[in-house]
């Protein structure tokens, strides 16, 4: 679509209207086009992509659609100028391509999306790919797991993808399953005191007493600066939220333990009279907080994907039983 006569005004309508116009309608006609893949653009001068879908795109300008929160999505028209270099992170003829007679080729292509793991629908394109790839060929289970670990979209996710890599290894190498090796060093700002009150928080938090963690919380807030050291170990925010009564799940109660034996060489202090009623054995903990068994892990649910449906056709994965 061309715009011409730029600079010859209508009667009555000024140019700016008149662009204004022009610009919704370009954006209505665009936006009727289906997203042919993920994108990422960058923009000179500018240094945070914009990341989303390519909705369509001509000499002059590339409508990019880019997800917000609540499921809603932003219209970006992106002029041609602007734009350094646009990439398809997600070839849809490629995955049209894929042949479940040939697993390798899901592994291959799910190694180099994995490159573009900023881009969200990559990132889980490349777990699919793997995913499908074990399905397919168990032999390419030990390259493909490692692949999805890296992959992982949080600690959770991460902790089944090594599991399942270890159950999945003929060897079982228990390597894969890496246990974190926590170190506590002696800082300025972490003395013994500070360890006594973080182990008394998390001691609190295992055995399920949230509302005794938050009250440690409010009365002693430093207790959030001295634990933003251990983030690698597991999140602040994690720690809050568990403080506010959200569940711990198992794999956030490993971590919670794990750091609390890091910090034991320093003794907690006296629990207050009517605390130390509370502190209980870790049987009487696990009674009280009804921890759950973990799940049976597979390739089946290990994930949101299907690894049965292995074949791209149309936009959509199907079962080649089905086809």
């Amino acid at each position: 679509m061309r715009i011409q006569d730029h600079h010859r005004q209508t009667p009555g309508r000024p140019i700016g209207r008149r662009f204004a116009v022009v610009s919704v309608f370009l954006l209505a006609v665009l936006a009727l086009a289906t997203p042919a893949s993920a994108v990422v653009v960058f923009r000179k001068g500018v240094d945070d992509p914009i990341m989303g879908f390519l909705m369509n795109q001509d000499a002059d300008r590339v409508l990019v659609s880019v997800p917000q929160p609540e499921g809603r999505s932003r219209q970006i028209v992106i002029p041609r100028s602007d734009i350094v270099s646009l990439i398809e992170t997600v070839d849809r003829e490629r995955l049209a391509g894929l042949s479940h007679e040939t697993p390798k080729q899901y592994r291959d292509y799910g190694e180099e999306l994995s490159e573009k793991r900023q881009d969200p629908e990559a990132r889980q394109t490349a777990i699919r790919l793997f995913l499908i790839s074990v399905w397919l060929d168990p032999s390419l289970a030990r390259s493909a797991m490692l692949g999805m670990i890296r992959l992982a979209r949080d600690e959770q996710e991460e902790a089944r993808f090594r599991a399942l890599a270890y159950l999945l290894d003929e060897e079982h190498d228990r390597s894969v399953l890496k246990p974190p090796q926590i170190t506590v060093e002696a800082s300025s700002d972490l003395d013994a005191q500070g360890r006594a009150n973080i182990r008394r928080l998390l001691q609190l938090l295992r055995q399920g007493r949230a509302d005794y963690a938050r009250q440690l919380l409010t009365e002693k807030p430093e207790i959030i600066g001295h634990l933003k050291q251990f983030d690698d170990v597991v999140n602040t925010e994690t720690i809050q939220s568990a403080a506010l009564g959200k569940p711990i799940v198992p794999s956030v109660l490993s971590k919670l333990v794990e750091l609390e034996v890091a910090l034991s060489t320093t003794p907690a202090p006296a629990a207050d009279p009517a605390e130390q009623e509370l502190i209980t054995s870790w049987s009487e903990g696990r009674r009280m907080n009804g921890y759950r068994p973990l799940p049976v892990i597979k390739l089946e649910t290990v994930t949101e994907f299907n690894p049965r449906q292995c074949l791209y056709r149309d936009g959509a994965w199907i079962d080649p039983d089905r086809e």
